[in-house]
């Protein structure tokens, strides 16, 4: 188990809803508190992204860059988790809260 020391520091909205919170050096920004609309809205549709179509010619694989992905967050639950080599059966990519 990681332990992470530091000072406990968060921007609520309310009791239960913060726009940022951190915990030493590591930082969590709830996004849609500081956008005009979700990133994958933002990014549907945008034509702005010159330097990567410089970087990165193909067509299809720019494209799978600029989707929404998916994670498995339920099966993420370690951080040896991060240590794994490859992905998880697709079953882990299940999400309860979403379906």
């Amino acid at each position: 188990m990681v332990r992470v020391q530091g000072e406990i520091k968060c921007i609520p909205t309310n009791t239960e809803k913060y726009m940022s919170f951190s915990l030493g050096n590591l930082r969590f920004i709830d996004s849609m508190n500081f956008m005009q609309s979700s990133l994958d809205k933002l990014v549907k549709g945008s034509e702005e992204f010159q330097i990567m179509e410089k970087m990165l010619t193909e067509e299809k694989k720019r494209q799978l860059l600029l989707k929404k992905g998916i994670y498995p967050y339920e099966h993420m639950d370690s951080f040896e988790r991060f240590d794994e080599t490859q992905l998880p059966e697709k079953e882990k990519f299940y999400s309860s809260p979403s379906g």
